[in-house]
């Protein structure tokens, strides 16, 4: 694996891992968090039915373990920077393993939602300290090059889980999701601990309240992460909200099974695998920004397609899935890009910058999941306003706060 580029040579982190295994483990810290939301989107309607309860209730096991994961991961991102990245995971993955195995034997919805809100407090610390352990080992260009290998693997995650929980489902029950989730989690805290080496800075940032908030608010004024946040913040909401309203509409409205619902759901996370494929190639040839403009137009158009589909009455499977797909596709070129270029001036702090840019994205778009099943009618309508508005909105930042920065952000300064 390349050697990152800082620091004497014989002070740089090492992973005892070919390219590839690391690849593959920064994945599984990452892809947890997204498996433990969509294993079980195709089993809402049952479980719905199951629980003696309505569609909007259900839907708060996934929006509190959104908001959840949000929140919480303002805590592990300064106790990842302090207490370093190895031991803080091995803690928070312990969590998610218990609370995982609560809501498998949730005897209710109340309880089921309240250990999904444990649940989201230990996973989140995964994905946070898998960014930050790429921003230790990798300069800016390298690091989102890395990170869209991640994404492009990630993909795998939403691509087989909704499909494997529809099936689960449909031989097991839905609360056998519940207990993939336990075996998953099970397995990569293994790996952790066998494999996942401290790649921390040997100067740590101290956890005192006070620091704590200057540090996020220093972050907030910082222009290069403001603008790289609120564009990936924005252009996640999407995909938030059709998550939130498809399973119901297309199940329940349209009689489709969680089987046939899941196999064109697939394809949203394939394109999107394949455009952060495709971005890990030219972002090194395009850079960052101009890579991301190009991502930032396509999910435009997805939008947009998704929209009119659905107010020219065409809001089958495939028309919504499709025009989700193209949307998909533009994202994979900004998520990878946007996170490394939000963590990459803060080498001292990436633990936390990852923590805020992720803090940022989760709670816009649970808030808003929440909020459009509330109005949620049985009508696609919403969700079709919601998506076209969020994806022109991440366009703004882009252009105020990174396109007019008077120079590009450095590899490792924090000063800017």
């Amino acid at each position: 694996m390349r050697e990152p580029a800082r620091g004497p040579a014989a002070t740089r982190p090492r992973v005892p891992l070919p390219t590839w295994a690391f690849i593959a483990l920064m994945t599984s810290l990452t892809a947890i968090s997204a498996l433990s939301n969509s294993l079980f989107i195709p089993s809402m309607p049952a479980m719905t039915r199951d629980l003696s309860t309505d569609a909007a209730t259900v839907q708060l096991t996934l929006a509190v373990y959104s908001i959840g994961f949000a929140v919480a991961q303002l805590a592990w991102g300064p106790l990842i920077d302090r207490f370093g990245r190895r031991g803080s995971l091995i803690v928070g993955l312990v969590v998610y393993f218990a609370a995982s195995l609560a809501c498998w034997l949730a005897p209710n919805v109340e309880v089921l939602v309240a250990f999904r809100l444990v649940q989201a407090f230990g996973v989140c610390c995964a994905p946070v300290a898998a960014r930050a352990v790429v921003r230790d080992l990798y300069e800016l260009r390298e690091a989102a090059r890395m990170l869209s290998y991640v994404s492009s693997a990630f993909a795998l995650t939403p691509v087989l889980a909704p499909a494997l929980g529809a099936v689960i489902e449909e031989n097991l029950g839905w609360r056998a999701n519940f207990l993939f989730m336990v075996a998953a989690g099970g397995v990569i805290l293994a790996a952790a601990l066998a494999w996942l080496p401290e790649t921390a800075p040997k100067r740590r940032m101290p956890v005192r309240p006070s620091l704590i908030v200057a540090s996020y608010a220093s972050l907030i004024g910082h222009r290069t992460f403001l603008g790289y946040s609120l564009l990936v913040t924005f252009a996640f909401v999407p995909f938030f909200v059709f998550n939130s309203v498809a399973p119901f509409y297309l199940i329940e409205e349209t009689g489709l099974t969680p089987t046939e619902f899941a196999l064109p759901y697939a394809t949203i996370a394939m394109w999107f695998g394949v455009s952060a494929f495709v971005a890990a190639r030219i972002t090194h040839r395009l850079g960052i920004d101009r890579t991301i403009l190009g991502g930032a137009l396509v999910c435009v158009a997805g939008a947009t397609l998704e929209a009119g589909l659905i107010f020219a009455g065409v809001a089958n499977v495939f028309a919504l899935c499709g025009a989700m797909s193209l949307y998909s596709f533009g994202a994979g070129f900004v998520f990878p890009n946007s996170q490394a270029g939000a963590v990459a001036p803060f080498p001292d702090r990436a633990g936390a910058a990852a923590a805020l840019n992720g803090f940022l994205q989760m709670t816009l778009a649970a808030l808003l999941g929440v909020l459009v099943m509330q109005i949620y009618d049985g009508s696609p309508i919403p969700m079709a306003i919601f998506i076209v508005v969020f994806a022109a909105a991440a366009l703004p930042p882009y252009v105020l706060l990174i396109l007019r920065r008077r120079r590009p952000i450095p590899a490792y300064r924090s000063d800017d």
